[in-house]
């Protein structure tokens, strides 16, 4: 289990620094009615199970600004390639199935302000998040070759960015220490 948060952490960071999942009750239809942080939340955890791609992953990381930048210098296309190729690597030893995805608090106006701190320190500045949520996501992981499960959870915060929903792929508390 830690192995694979730790894999999950490394290739999320490797990515920024470059600047069959379903769940078991099938809720497709309750999927389509989630909006703004619900949604980011729950499509990452649907990264998080590799049933969306590196491109929908980095979309939900990075600013638009940086998407941008990346897609002007000719480079996205090459962090695309990058981040599926470590994740789908990842995947190979794991089924991974999401459990639950869970609304925690919102976020103070002092960790919003250290989100633009966070994405600072990653050489994305200007960066001013509107409002924010810590959500929980559980999983169910089973490692292919011994039939082993686990079910880690991931602490994200999600946050309003330029009117678009973004993660930041830690707990609030360590969001904190970008103060």
């Amino acid at each position: 289990m830690k192995k694979f948060i730790a894999i999950l952490a490394a290739c999320t960071a490797m990515a920024i620094s470059l600047i069959s999942c379903g769940d078991k009750n099938n809720n497709d239809s309750k999927k389509e009615s989630l909006s703004g942080a619900d949604k980011a939340a729950s499509d990452f955890a649907e990264y998080l199970c590799g049933k969306s791609d590196a491109e929908t992953h980095l979309k939900l990381i990075l600013p638009e600004s940086k998407i941008e930048e990346l897609k002007n210098r000719d480079e996205w296309d090459n962090v695309v390639k990058y981040g599926s190729d470590q994740f789908s690597t990842i995947l190979e030893d794991y089924q991974v199935v999401v459990k639950e995805v869970k609304k925690g608090n919102e976020l103070t106006e002092a960790q919003l302000e250290y989100a633009g701190n966070y994405f600072e320190k990653r050489g994305i500045s200007g960066i001013e998040a509107k409002q924010g949520y810590e959500y929980t996501i559980t999983v169910e992981q089973i490692e292919r070759e011994t039939n082993r499960k686990e079910t880690p959870q991931t602490t994200v915060c999600v946050l309003k960015i330029d009117d678009e929903w973004k993660i930041i792929p830690m707990s609030a508390e360590t969001l904190n220490k970008y103060n």
